[in-house]
């Protein structure tokens, strides 16, 4: 059975069993600070299994996306360890418990899979003699097919009668598959807690029946729930009766692929099958973390994405690839994910380019990093030592993405060894950093003041689109983090409401500001942001007590709502001249609405001409004098998409969608405030364009009275400058172009008089040099000269008739100069200019290089330039034949 039609017939069978089928949520958990990555099929239901909202079923069942990387290094080297996965998963929320879960699993694996029941086995925990009794007197398994652990393998959380959390927790069972004998470690006490790869766990069932107190008593909750999760590849791995998940169907023609483009005939337990594995697994992860929005960076889950694609890309560089590669992968596994995923098709071009972009940048940095390890050796060799340090080894992995292995192979053919102890050191301590910063928490039922205003009101409406003004009723008050009934003046809060006209910032536009006004008390709102369903409204109360319950006016800064509406506005005529003038291929990539400003950013592979510019300044100031009707109206998504309104990478819709429409011509996904017709936006001013990474490019426009005022600077500008000039502004441009020919002329005379004068001091330095062993040797320390100079009066020195190896030196800004040029004719093996800079620059603190008969060098420590000189003039003569 293919994966496809497996997931199919798991959401099926419980459908049948009266389960509504949900799609995945995303890998990036919508406002969970717990969670970096989501891990589990039940952590977009966390909500429901608290009673804090009521869920649209008692029964769910999904397939979702999952992203772990806590046992990374495991992927490619086990049978079924990965960094993305599906999880197959049934949830009852307080409705069927034990044993329908545990006899609707039985059911499935047996009746709709046709796994032979003999190769099953199930864990139990072993106080929870209510899962024994079904699975012997319902289910009919044997007693000796029931094995029991204690809490740290069969309990959720691991360990949480003992340890803790604190909140809803329970006893799981799981089901494990025996592949046979030939998959295990041959031990006669080989069973399903062995880790060899024979038994393989395939469901988890967990039983959420107690809520841990204070004390670690376990309570029994009112409500049960039921949470299991069934591994898609681990199942497919059995169905189609392959030895490892990476070998299913879903990743077939991606292996093929990877084996195509290196050239490599794919064998699974080979060294080189297990990058090929590796790429495969990681390259997937990648499509679905950028699918959902996350973009690569150097921080949280951005790094997460960019460590990703670095290994993947290092084991290309390993397998002897060159060139960016891991793009072209896209379309493969795309096509095979498209069944459980279509929207990845819509999504191609956009995963495609951003990783493209990527690794080429990581390719340079790797060049860099060449650049680092050839200094280190040469630090190292002065040093008279053979011994890598293993600091700058693990830097060398972790900063510029080279593989230990590369490191290690390099520095065998220079005949250099490295300190492996230190790398393996520097690795652990980078390790735990990483594990404390993206693990996924088990403690994600923990008490916050959210959940906390959860049990006080169920959402925050938000009422602004038409108005500024409205009486609210002040249902929750943070102050210092904690929840509190009232706060005095002076005091920083974040305020709740049940309505509220405040926009929160969401979508690149930013959050209100404003006040809150009544008899006795007034709060300056500085901001509005949003969490989950609720409206936060952060400022400091100015005067009074705030109290919880009382009903106040909540009135929107209307002069800085009104700016913020004409960029916004302005944004989206923005985007249709540049579809319009550069391409349908331009796509929003990010963007903010401000009140002084607007930013666009945008995919476009090449730099916009004045001209094209030009074109999208007019096009959208053209559209403003139209005076069109600016209209928003709800629909349902897929309509909405077929009206060709535009949505953006990234964002994440509901099934109902907000669409702006401006006249006949732009129509885009949007919840953000907007004018009601295109005049009010005044006028339109690109002030900056620029690229911003590979293929992304960044307008800066301003709209309104902010384009008077930078015109009015611009005039006052060109008034100082042709008062500066002393001229008219019709003669202005004329002006110029004299001063600058006057400056041209200026400087021919000066550079002539340079040439000159270096031609006299490089003349001089010969002339007073006697030659020793027929070679003029020269160490001069020159005033007033900087490194150009110094360059030039070198040149003149090589191109001397005498054979001649001259060290010139000078001081600039607190920092030594130094240049070290020679005849060609006196270079030969491991003596040249390159060598002796060198040997020199070190004495002043100063390393360099350059080309054999000149190099150059800069130096901290001025004091010394006279020894450095004075050494220069001693190995030069004991160098010479």
């Amino acid at each position: 059975m293919k994966v496809d039609a497996l997931r199919s017939k798991y959401l099926e069978f419980f459908k049948s069993k009266k389960h509504l089928i949900k799609p995945s949520a995303s890998l990036v958990p919508q406002n969970d600070p717990s969670l970096l990555f989501t891990g589990a099929g039940m952590n977009q239901f966390k909500d429901y299994f608290l009673g804090r909202v009521k869920p649209p079923a008692r029964r769910i069942t999904t397939t979702q996306k999952c992203l772990r990387t806590v046992d990374i290094e495991k992927v490619g080297r086990t049978v079924a360890h990965h960094t993305f996965f599906e999880m197959m998963g049934n949830f009852s929320f307080g409705d069927y418990f034990k044993k329908e879960a545990i006899s609707w699993s039985w059911e499935f694996l047996l009746e709709k899979l046709k796994l032979p029941a003999e190769k099953l086995s199930v864990t139990v925990y072993q106080d929870d003699q209510e899962a024994t009794d079904i699975w012997q007197k319902t289910v009919g398994l044997a007693p000796e097919k029931i094995f029991k652990f204690g809490e740290n393998s069969n309990f959720w959380p691991a360990n949480a009668p003992s340890e803790g959390p604190n909140g809803p927790c329970g006893p799981c069972s799981e089901i494990f598959f025996d592949r046979g004998e030939e998959y295990g470690c041959g031990l006669d006490t080989c069973s399903v807690d062995c880790d060899c790869n024979r038994f393989i766990e395939v469901w988890n069932l967990v039983f959420i029946q107690f809520d841990r107190q204070e004390d670690g008593t376990l309570a029994p909750l009112t409500q049960k729930s039921i949470d299991t999760g069934l591994g898609l590849e681990r199942v497919a791995m059995i169905l189609q009766n392959v030895s490892a998940t990476l070998e299913t169907d879903i990743f077939k023609p991606l292996i093929k692929h990877i084996s195509e483009i290196t050239k490599i005939d794919y064998q699974p337990q080979t060294e080189e099958g297990t990058r090929i594995k590796r790429i495969a697994d990681h390259s997937r992860a990648l499509v679905f973390m950028i699918s959902d929005g996350v973009l690569p960076s150097n921080e949280g889950r951005g790094y997460v994405e960019r460590r990703l694609l670095r290994r993947a890309a290092r084991d290309g560089m390993t397998l002897g690839l060159k060139k960016p590669f891991l793009h072209r992968l896209v379309p493969t596994i795309i096509q095979t994910m498209k069944h459980g995923y279509p929207d990845l098709k819509d999504k191609q071009a956009d995963i495609t380019r951003i990783i493209k972009a990527e690794e080429s940048k990581f390719l340079e940095t790797v060049e860099q990093g060449m650049n680092l390890l050839e200094k280190t050796l040469s630090e190292i060799t002065d040093k008279k030592e053979k011994v890598f340090p293993g600091e700058a080894a693990f830097k060398l992995h972790d900063t510029y993405g080279f593989p230990v292995d590369l490191t290690e192979s390099i520095l065998s053919e220079k005949g250099y060894k490295l300190d492996m102890l230190a790398y393996e050191q520097a690795m652990t301590e980078q390790r735990d950093r990483a594990r404390q910063a993206s693990k996924i928490t088990q403690d994600i039922f923990a008490d916050t003041p959210l959940n906390e205003i959860k049990k006080i009101l169920k959402k925050t409406e938000f009422v602004g689109q038409d108005k500024l003004e409205a009486r609210v009723k002040i249902e929750a008050i943070l102050m210092d983090g904690k929840l509190v009934t009232e706060a005095p003046a002076n005091n920083e809060v974040t305020v709740v409401t049940e309505k509220t006209p405040f926009y929160a910032a969401s979508g690149g536009q930013v959050g209100d500001t404003g006040l809150f006004k009544g008899p006795d008390v007034e709060v300056k709102i500085n901001d509005t942001r949003q969490m989950e369903n609720y409206i936060l409204h952060i400022g400091k109360v100015k005067k009074g007590v705030l109290q919880t319950g009382v009903t106040l006016k909540a009135q929107v800064n209307e002069e800085r709502r009104l700016a913020i509406a004409r960029n916004h506005t302005g944004t989206h005529l923005l985007q249709n001249a540049l579809r319009k003038i550069l391409g349908e291929h331009v796509k929003q990539s990010g963007s903010l609405v401000a009140p002084d400003r607007l930013r666009f950013d945008y995919t476009h592979f090449s730099v916009p001409s004045k001209e094209e510019l030009a074109y999208v300044e007019d096009n959208v100031n053209q559209r403003i004098m139209e005076n069109t009707k600016v209209s928003a109206s709800e629909s349902p998504i897929a309509e909405a998409k077929k009206s060709g309104a535009l949505s953006f990478f990234g964002e994440k819709y509901g099934d109902i969608v907000r669409v702006v429409k401006i006249g006949d011509y732009s129509r885009e996904f949007c919840g953000g405030i907007h004018l009601k017709n295109t005049a009010q936006v005044g006028q339109f001013k690109i002030i900056s364009e620029h690229s911003i990474a590979a293929g992304v490019r960044r307008i800066e426009a301003l709209t309104g009275t902010a384009v008077l005022k930078k015109n009015r600077e611009t005039e006052e500008q060109l008034e100082q400058i042709m008062a500066l000039l002393n001229t008219a502004p019709n003669r202005l441009t004329e002006k110029i172009k004299e001063m600058q020919n006057e400056l041209r002329a200026a400087q021919q005379v000066k550079l002539k008089q340079t040439k000159e004068n270096n031609k006299e001091i490089a003349q001089a330095l010969l002339d007073r040099t006697k030659p020793v062993k027929n070679v003029k040797i020269i160490a001069e320390i020159l005033e007033n000269q900087d490194m150009g100079n110094l360059r030039l009066i070198a040149d003149k020195l090589r191109e001397s008739p005498e054979p001649t190896i001259a060290l010139l030196a000078s001081i600039t800004k607190k920092k030594a100069n130094l240049i070290v040029t020679m005849s060609d004719s006196l270079i030969r093996d491991e003596f040249d200019s390159i060598s002796l800079l060198k040997e020199t620059a070190k004495i002043v603190g100063g390393s360099g290089g350059g080309r054999k008969n000149m190099a150059q060098a800069g130096g901290k420590d001025t004091a010394k330039l006279n020894e450095a000189a004075e050494h220069f003039l001693e190995i030069v003569p004991e160098k010479l034949p």
